[in-house]
C-alpha cells in the first residue's frame, strides 16, 4: 500500500469495496472536524484480482465502483474525490504518505 495517506489524520481501513464496504468508506470519508476538514483518511483494500483492481481504479479515479441509484452515495463519492481523503489499493501493507494521486494501487 505504497503512499496512500496524507494530512496527519487518523486512518480508517475498509476491507472490501462492494456496496457495504463503499457505504462504510464513504460515510467515514464524509466525517468532518469542527473546522470542516476531513476527520479521517480512508483506505479501501480490495483483492488483487480483476474485480478488485477494477474497483480500486474506479475509486482512485473518483467514481463509484458499484452500480447505485443512491444520490447521496454519488455526492459523497464526489466530495471524497475533491477532498482526496478516500483512496483504494490491492496492497494490504501500510506505508508512508503519498507523493502523487495518479496510480491505481501503488501510490496516490
Amino acid at each position: 500500500m505504497t503512499a496512500l495517506v496524507t494530512g496527519g489524520r487518523p486512518v480508517v481501513c475498509v476491507q472490501g469495496l462492494g456496496f457495504v464496504g463503499m457505504a462504510m468508506a464513504l460515510a467515514t470519508a464524509s466525517a468532518r472536524r469542527p473546522d470542516g476538514a476531513p476527520a479521517f483518511d480512508v483506505v479501501g483494500v480490495e483483492l488483487d484480482n480483476d474485480a478488485g483492481r477494477s474497483r480500486v481504479e474506479a475509486v482512485n479515479a473518483g467514481r463509484l465502483p458499484i452500480t447505485t441509484s443512491d444520490a447521496q452515495m454519488e455526492a459523497a463519492m464526489a466530495e471524497a474525490a475533491r477532498a482526496e481523503n478516500l483512496k483504494a489499493t490491492t496492497d494490504p501493507e501500510p506505508t508512508s504518505p503519498p507523493t502523487s494521486r495518479s496510480s491505481t494501487s501503488a501510490s496516490m
